[in-house]
């Protein structure tokens, strides 16, 4: 699992080239201004029945996803092991 892990975050940090660009302006003023252009976009979903029940066995073309209304290509498509986890548990550990 954390081999799976890791893949995916080299996979996310080289699918996202980022650009720092000098803000004009004065010599007084040290601030930059990043630039980020994401060409991937991570997105975990959960799926439930009517009952809350988890949903598995569903494959990319069970699914849609759109960006201002332009329907968007899946890149890469895996199903978990784990149930989803909420915030407030991450912060416990």
């Amino acid at each position: 699992m954390m081999a799976k892990l890791a893949l995916l975050l080299v996979m996310g940090a080289l699918a996202t080239p980022f650009v720092a660009v000098a803000q004009n302006g004065d010599a007084d003023s040290p601030e930059a201004v990043f630039r980020i252009e994401v060409d991937m976009v991570l997105l975990n979903v959960a799926v439930t029945d009517r009952r809350g029940n988890y949903v598995t066995g569903l494959r990319p073309w069970d699914f849609r996803v759109s960006e201002d209304g332009i329907e968007q290509t899946l890149a890469t498509f895996a199903e978990g092991s784990e149930a989803p986890r909420r915030l407030g548990e991450f912060a416990q550990g």
